[in-house]
């Protein structure tokens, strides 16, 4: 491939696979509440810091976060991130609580 001057062109960068990490609700928004209070808002942002420090670790993916503090963003303002950020992958992370006493582990 050559530009229009018949340099050989700089040949493309890849885009590093771009994954946006949404830790959900937050702000005015605390979602789910835990037994002792612990409310979804704080869970899934600190899941996310973690998930992302995980896979920046790896040097394979751009990671981006659609909120890094204690903030209400609209849904459309989390697409609008992922969108801006040219994202290959969107996670969305929530927490759920369910009030069985029994029930146990992950869902």
């Amino acid at each position: 491939k050559s530009d229009r001057l018949g340099e050989p062109a700089t040949p493309a960068v890849p885009k590093p696979f771009t994954i946006v990490l949404d830790a959900g609700h937050g702000g005015i928004d605390g979602g789910a509440a835990g037994l002792t209070g612990t409310v979804e808002k704080d869970i899934t942002l600190a899941f996310a810091f973690e998930l992302k420090q995980s896979l920046d670790q790896t040097g394979r993916f751009a990671t981006v976060m659609t909120r890094e503090k204690d903030e209400f963003l609209r849904l459309d303002d989390r697409v609008r991130i992922a969108r801006q950020a040219g994202a290959d992958l969107f996670i969305s992370i929530h927490a759920d609580t369910i009030r069985a006493r029994g029930v146990k582990g992950a869902t």
